[in-house]
Parts: C-alpha cells; structure tokens; sequence
C-alpha cells in the first residue's frame, strides 16, 4: 500500500501540473490577444470564454472519458480544455490596464512590432498573477483526478493513483473494517490540495506590493 501509495502520488501531480499547465498557457495565449487587441477579437474570445464557463467542467469531463475510454492523456486534455478560462480572464484584465500605459506607448512609437511588445513587455509583467492561477488550477485538477478516478473514468487500473485507490474503497466493509486502504490516499489528496493552495497563497502575497509596506 505504501508503494502503491507514492507511486499514486506520481501520477496525480503528474495530472495537475499537467492540466494546470495547459489551462495556463492557453488562457495566457488568448487573454493576451483578447487584452493587447481588444474590439471584435476580445468580444468573440469572451464570449467564448462565457460559453465555456457555462459547461460544468465535471460533467463535460465524464461525458468525454465515456465515449473516449479512460486514459491519463484523455483526462488532461479534457481538464485542461475546460480550465482556461479563470487565466483567460485574469490575463485580460490586467493586459487591458497595460496596453494604454506610456512605456508600452513609447515602445510602440519607437516601431516595434506587436508580436514584441507582446513577448518582452506584456506577458513578463502578468507572470507573477498568473503562477498564483496555475497553483490554484494544480490543487483543483488534483481533486477532478481524484473524483473522476473514484468513480472509474479517471486513471485506469493497474496504473495507481490516489483516486482510484479510492475506488477501491466504496465497500462498507472495507470502509469499515479496513481503514489502510482508503485513509492514506484520503490523506494525501488534502495534505496535497493543503499545500499547494498554501503556495498560491505565499506566492500572491510575494507577488502583491502592498503586503510589504
């Protein structure tokens, strides 16, 4: 159970650095556009973003692991196709507030192309913001892994991780009678989930100027 156990561990942070990641990068890549832009793409990338968010990210997920089979690929693809959106919104935001200030004006006038000021000036300044969504994206993708492998659609067995030694928990008389096979793996999910949101936290508060004066 101990290997079985770290071996889990593998897996399920394998899934939610995986999917924070990919959440992460895309929702950087169009809220950057959507932001820098602005006018019909940010509309119709917005409204996108709202579509997507209408969705309940578990639902759409088990619909697709249904008709595609379970596998750790299908899973974060999945995952993280429906998990962009906080970023999207985040990277927004805060390229709106940057694009009308006077440096990247300046640069502009000076010629340099949009592709440039995008690379070198406006996505280093929401990196900071940004690490503290993949965090919180990285604790929510663990817990989906562990729901979706709890209820057999996650990652398949043999494979372990920590949902699906869950899964194999559901008897009331394991629940009972055999405590080792559920409660570390219960453990581990929320000392995990615990410790990265703890992260995010240090890492906002490192990011935020006022929470040093």
């Amino acid at each position: 159970m101990l290997a079985r156990l770290l071996a889990g561990g593998r897996v399920s942070l394998l899934v939610g650095l995986t999917v924070a990641l990919t959440a992460t990068v895309i929702g950087l890549v169009l809220g950057a556009i959507a932001g820098f832009f602005g006018g019909w793409v940010d509309s119709v990338l917005s409204r996108i973003t709202d579509v997507v968010l209408s969705f309940p990210t578990l639902i759409v997920v088990i619909i697709i692991v249904a008709f595609t089979g379970p596998s750790i690929t299908t899973m974060i693809l999945a995952v993280g196709l429906f998990e962009w959106p906080t970023a999207f919104r985040i990277v927004r935001g805060l390229v709106l507030s940057l694009r009308d200030q006077d440096s990247i004006r300046a640069v502009r006038g000076l010629g340099a192309s949009t592709a440039h000021i995008l690379v070198r000036h406006v996505i280093p300044s929401v990196i900071a913001p940004l690490t503290v969504v993949a965090t919180i994206l990285v604790a929510q993708a663990i817990l989906l892994e562990a729901g979706l492998s709890f209820l057999g659609l996650g990652v398949p067995p043999p494979t372990a991780s920590w949902g699906n030694m869950l899964n194999e928990a559901q008897s009331f008389t394991v629940l009972q009678s055999m405590p080792w096979l559920w409660i570390p793996a219960g453990c581990a999910i929320a000392i995990t989930v615990l410790a990265v949101n703890f992260i995010g936290d240090g890492l906002r508060d490192a990011s935020d100027p006022r929470s040093h004066r």
